[in-house]
């Protein structure tokens, strides 16, 4: 395309600068040192009105003059505008097949993506707590983003959730299931080994308690039986809804049998 030039000519404008200036200097001149008092505040008032009317028709003569210089320009800038669309459309064309481009290699790299975690991450276990949607992340499609980077990531998340759970069921403790769910649902491993603590703390307490409160009643009235076989005893007690959650919590960890009647 060879280059667009716009021909100038200097504009035809003429006005005596020198000749203004000094009729501006002239009226102005007469109110120079010019004393107003109280009394004729009114008047002093009535001058710089005066003064700024003609002020405003100065800067109407130039804005007239400036518009009437500027239409040709305006006229022409009006023809011009109409060939923006011409390059736009260009641009819109080319675009297009860019961004189709662009969907195909993501199309490709997430295909890529899906294969790469297939082959890390096939364990069952770890499925269970690791499924793609997890660790997924959108950086990844990144044309900058390497394979190498992702596999990096995908197997970070594989060894947190391993490690994590190893360490969730080294605890052995009987709300461990409990503790598995809160991490499969964070995955977030001080949140799911404080449902162990929590409850370990709860039942060393009511385990206490318990002992405490009851141990009189119980060593009174308990007749040992040769054997050791297993008796069956009928207690009537008025617990909160947390309170028996945490009798059973006991009787469960000391290994009592026991049946709800209502």
């Amino acid at each position: 395309m060879n280059e667009i030039v716009i021909t100038q000519k200097a504009g035809a404008l003429s006005c005596d600068i020198e000749g203004i200036r000094s009729q501006i200097e002239a009226y102005v001149k007469q109110y120079e040192g010019v004393v107003f008092t109280e009394e004729t505040k009114a008047d002093a008032k009535k001058t710089v009105a005066e003064i700024r009317k003609s002020r405003t028709a100065f800067e109407k003569v130039i804005k007239e003059a400036k518009e009437k210089y500027m239409i040709p320009w305006m006229e022409l800038m009006a023809q011009l505008n109409e060939m923006f669309p011409l390059y736009d459309k260009a641009i819109a064309q080319i675009n297009e097949q860019i961004t189709a481009f662009e969907e195909s290699r993501k199309e490709e790299k997430e295909a890529r993506i899906k294969e790469i975690f297939g082959e890390m991450v096939f364990e069952d276990d770890i499925l269970a707590f690791l499924p793609l949607s997890r660790v997924y992340n959108e950086k990844w499609l990144n044309a900058t983003y390497t394979e190498k980077q992702i596999k990096d990531d995908i197997m970070t998340a594989k060894m947190n959730v391993k490690t994590s759970v190893q360490s969730i069921k080294a605890m052995q403790s009987d709300v461990e299931d409990k503790a598995l769910e809160v991490f499969k649902e964070t995955l977030n491993l001080p949140e799911a080994l404080k449902v162990i603590t929590d409850y370990e703390a709860n039942k060393r307490v009511f385990k206490q308690k318990v002992e405490t409160e009851t141990r009189a009643e119980v060593v009174d009235s308990f007749i040992p039986v040769e054997g050791g076989e297993s008796k069956g005893y009928t207690y009537t007690i008025f617990l909160t809804p947390d309170a028996k959650q945490k009798l059973e919590m006991f009787m469960d960890s000391i290994g009592i049998e026991y049946f709800e009647r209502r």
